[in-house]
Formats: C-alpha cells, structure tokens, sequence
C-alpha cells in the first residue's frame, strides 16, 4: 500500500466520519402521517415543516429548558392538514428519553372526513416521484463511484511508475 498515495483518502475518511459522529448530539423528531403528504404546521407560529414524512431537530441545550416532571422534553406540537382539507393536531408533543434521541409521531388521517381518495392519490404520487428521485440517485451515485475508480486507479497508477523510476529495484509496493 502506498501511504502517499492514499494518505488523501484516508483524511477525508476520517472528516466524514467525524461529520456523521457529530451529527448524532441533537435530537430529532420525524413526523409521518396516513396518508403520507400532509401538510405540518408548527403550533403557535404557524411554521410549515414540511410534508409528511419530515425530520425536525432540536438542540439539546434549548430542549433542556423545556422539561416536564416526568423528565421529559415538551415541545410545540403539530398540525397535519392533507388536501383535502382533514386536519389532525397534536397541541404539545413529550420527548420522553435522551436529548439527542431519534423520535417518531404519526398523524392519523379521520377516515370519515371526505375526500379520502384525493389524499391517497396524492400519497400515491408522492411515493411515485420518491422512488423516482431515489432511482435517479442511485443512477448518479453509480456514475460517480466508478469515476472515481477509474480517477483512484489512474492515479495508483502514476503513483507507482513515479516510485519505480525513483527506486534501483524498480518495483511498486
């Protein structure tokens, strides 16, 4: 194994996985719905998330200001409204663990409310463009992997006829 040569890839392994280690201190909250697709709204502000599914995060520092007498942390609740108009709300949601843990809460769509159909068209299509872009992902993400084989291989390459003209031996190691 030639250090020189890799030494490059070995520092920006190291700073990705420092990257995803550091990510891991807030905690988070992903908000789904049934049917995918609704609308959420931040109680009191108003604030849009984003639609179902969406990960919100919290800083640990603020959530330790905010916790009940069980322990737990009281955020801002939510509202899901799907296009058809249904709505579900949840006025204050408990985050009951650590303050950098991974939480989930699910909006239930009232299955009396009308409409029902157009929601799970839209849920339907919404699915339809994700698998889309996570194909389109993939696609481009197998464009570059083997671009930077062939970029790795060149260069491994180089790097080898670079040591060999320096060495008396004339081998590669």
């Amino acid at each position: 194994m030639n250090f020189h040569c890799n030494f490059r890839n070995l520092v920006f392994i190291i700073f990705a996985l420092a990257l995803v280690c550091g990510c891991a201190t807030r905690a988070s909250l992903t908000v789904f719905s049934l049917p995918e697709g609704a609308a959420i709204i931040e109680n009191d502000t108003g604030k849009s998330v984003g639609s179902t599914p969406v990960t919100v995060f919290y800083d640990p520092a603020v959530l330790l200001q905010h916790r009940d007498d069980k322990e737990c942390f009281v955020v801002k609740g939510f509202e899901a409204r799907w296009v058809s108009g249904a709505v579900d709300s949840i006025e204050v949601v408990r985050l009951c663990g650590s303050d950098s843990g991974d939480y989930k809460i699910t909006f239930y769509r009232d299955p009396d409310y009308p409409d029902l159909e157009k929601d799970i068209k839209f849920s339907l299509k919404l699915q339809a463009q994700r698998s889309q872009q996570q194909q389109d992902k993939a696609d481009k993400d197998s464009v570059a992997a083997k671009l930077h084989s062939a970029q790795t291989t060149e260069k491994s390459a180089a790097c080898c006829q670079t040591r060999a003209s320096r060495s008396a031996a004339g081998s590669c190691r």
